[in-house]
């Protein structure tokens, strides 16, 4: 079930949440990035407050075409992270899951890039067909 949700983080989440990263892009790109976009920017997965997931959480993500580090890797500078080679990344974060029932749970997930740049969204996750399928239940909060 995690990994459905670090997939849906991954994937930019909701619609919503696409344009308004979209809209980010488009202002960068029109005043210039201060980072380095032909690098590869890491994704540092953390489970709860800054524990790595398993070995098989990776495993099962291992297809992606993303840098997946665990959190535990990341170089924390003035509220943003860093891999070892100081190339910027962003942690993506679940936390403590919810059971509703054998195949429900709720759980919030997000992500931190930086200050005042962090959200966090209420997801319900359900068994479908023996798939797990993440629902957008709203931002929580968003920095």
């Amino acid at each position: 079930m995690r990994v459905a949700v670090f997939r849906w983080l991954l994937d930019g989440g909701d619609e919503e949440e696409e344009e308004f990263e979209q809209a980010g892009r488009e202002g960068i790109e029109a005043e210039g990035s201060p980072f380095p976009t032909s690098v590869p920017q890491p994704a540092f997965l953390s489970l709860f407050r800054r524990t790595d997931p398993s070995p098989a959480v990776f495993a099962a993500l291992s297809g992606r075409p993303d840098l997946l580090l665990p959190y535990s890797e990341a170089r924390e500078r003035e509220g943003e992270y860093f891999d070892r080679d100081g190339v910027r990344g962003t942690v993506l974060i679940v936390n403590y899951i919810e059971w509703i029932d054998e195949r429900t749970a709720e759980t919030t997930a997000g992500m931190h890039a930086g200050p005042l740049a962090a959200y966090s969204n209420r997801l319900r996750v359900s068994e479908v067909d023996g798939e797990w399928v993440v629902e957008d239940l709203g931002l929580e909060w968003i920095s």
